[in-house]
């Protein structure tokens, strides 16, 4: 697994947490299905120097360029600050970023097929975005103290509670099966 590395100043009208979540989701859908970015390592740079123009569509102003050999990440923040929708817009543009580190188009005219799978792609994104977003300082805190607060007080054992079903489960409709005769989500 890589990790993803910030650099730069985030823009203003973003959290770093929210940043983080977008970046993380997008390679968590990316990584599913099987693909891989070329380093081990994936800078995502905020700057405040202009991009210029799009290689490709050489028209458009660039607000981010992204490099699958180096998997390096540029983004700029005064485009990003001035948007109405900054959050969408950013959004976007980070999942079309990512989606160049982890494909090598070998110098085609991708900008078509990035922006679409970018599309097609970005309303399970942002769905787990959210979930990562959303209790980011509880989970942070259960971690920070899983080696202080729940140590066993006698011999080691398991924690029952764990299978006790206090979420929708794993499984998407669609895969959701009967098992000897007891519902999945029953279990």
């Amino acid at each position: 697994m890589s990790s993803i590395v910030f650099t730069g100043k985030i823009p203003k009208n973003l959290s770093r947490e929210e940043v983080r979540s977008v970046f993380h989701a997008t390679e968590t859908v990316l990584r599913y299905h099987n693909l891989e970015p070329a380093n081990e390592t994936i800078t995502v740079h905020f700057t405040t120097k202009d991009l210029g123009y799009c290689r490709k569509a050489k028209k458009k102003k660039a607000v981010g360029d992204a490099q699958y050999k180096t998997s390096y990440v540029n983004l700029q923040t005064p485009w990003l600050e001035k948007k109405a929708l900054p959050y969408n817009s950013f959004v976007t543009v980070a999942i079309h970023e990512m989606i160049h580190v982890f494909m090598d188009f070998d110098d085609c005219e991708c900008e078509k097929l990035t922006s679409t799978l970018t599309k097609k792609l970005k309303p399970d994104i942002v769905r787990l975005a959210n979930i990562l977003v959303e209790n980011t300082y509880k989970r942070a805190a259960y971690i920070a103290h899983t080696k202080i607060a729940y140590k066993p007080m006698s011999n080691d054992h398991y924690d029952d509670s764990q299978y006790k079903n206090n979420h929708e489960g794993t499984r998407g409709k669609k895969y959701r099966h009967k098992r000897n005769g007891c519902n999945i989500e029953e279990a």
